[in-house]
């Protein structure tokens, strides 16, 4: 997924990929044009499930609501004919079928966990912040010149045997440089409070599920940047469930496990730390304590490899897409 888009004008389709008995896969990709220039270029893709529900007659009483509401209705067959739209159909099916494969793990302790968290939280925000002096009077003022040569040296030369590490091209910029190299997970938790309105809610009372995201992401950007003090650029979401008009929201997030450039956030969110170049920058290293974290944290790992493999996936087929095109033009 591209970073925060400075172009006017935003491309957006979308097509059922695969229907089943009561439920379909909609596609969804996203490309963006220059109005100067023309140019277009791919931002992202989403893969979205969506089940078919009937509109019925609001019940009188509570029981009537409860048996009456939202009930799944049959929808159409869907017949795929092209080439791409039989891929397309295929590969949706053995999505489904590898969501079924996946095995639940219980993160009922880890949520516990986040819920003692909030506590602390809330008694920490009865204390009076102190008041800090602005860096431009605290440090450059104060700072000589000898000292700041001496620091940025010391950056350049951490930086480039990183780089050599990992044979990856890293941000060189000295503001990104982090000042840790670790952190424990309970430091990044943070937490959001919504209030679902009429207008976060579509005609069945169901909270929009991109309003959903949009309280995800911003509380796991919390997260993210207590981590890495950087910008940071969402790379994938995974959406969890539905809400409706009335209930109250609260999302927490706190970071699972970070990876070179990368860290996942517990809510499902992934974000990459960049510099303004969106060059990846070096993050620190989280550490799990007990035993709920270590779990979080070890499944991070193959859940990084789910992304990157249905990534690869979506690659490879706009590039036959692009190609199959290019053919028969």
């Amino acid at each position: 997924m591209q970073g925060e888009l400075t172009y006017k004008k935003v491309s957006i389709q979308a097509s059922v990929n695969k229907s089943w008995k009561t439920s379909m896969e909609v596609g969804v990709k996203v490309e963006a044009e220059s109005p100067i220039t023309n140019e277009r270029f791919f931002v992202a893709h989403a893969y979205l499930t969506f089940v078919a529900l009937s509109p019925r007659p609001t019940a009188k009483t509570h029981v009537g609501r409860v048996l009456s509401e939202y009930q799944p209705i049959r929808v159409p067959e869907l017949v795929p004919t092209s080439s791409m739209e039989i891929n397309r159909f295929e590969m949706a099916e053995k999505r489904r079928q590898a969501r079924f494969r996946q095995k639940k793990v219980d993160y009922q302790e880890i949520r516990n966990r986040m819920r003692e968290w909030s506590q602390g939280l809330r008694t920490m925000a009865d204390e009076i912040a102190p008041i800090k002096e602005h860096p431009s009077y605290s440090v450059v003022e104060h700072a000589s010149p000898d000292m700041q040569n001496t620091q940025e040296e010391g950056l350049e030369e951490e930086d480039a045997i990183v780089v050599h590490k990992l044979e990856r091209r890293f941000s060189q910029d000295p503001r990104m440089v982090q000042q840790i190299k670790e952190k424990l997970m309970d430091a990044t938790f943070a937490e959001v409070v919504e209030l679902v309105m009429p207008q976060h809610a579509n005609t069945l009372s169901i909270t929009f599920g991109g309003q959903i995201m949009a309280w995800m992401e911003l509380c796991a950007r919390v997260s993210a940047n207590r981590l890495a003090k950087a910008y940071l650029l969402t790379a994938s979401l995974n959406f969890i469930a539905s809400s409706g008009v009335g209930d109250v929201v609260t999302i927490r997030s706190v970071v699972s496990r970070s990876f070179n450039s990368s860290m996942e956030v517990y809510v499902s969110v992934e974000a990459a730390a960049v510099d303004q170049e969106n060059i990846p920058v070096v993050i620190p290293r989280i550490i799990p304590q007990t035993k709920a974290e270590v779990i979080l944290y070890e499944g991070g790992h193959d859940r990084r490899l789910k992304r990157l493999h249905q990534r690869q996936e979506l690659i490879n087929l706009v590039k036959n897409s692009s190609s199959k095109a290019s053919t028969k033009s």
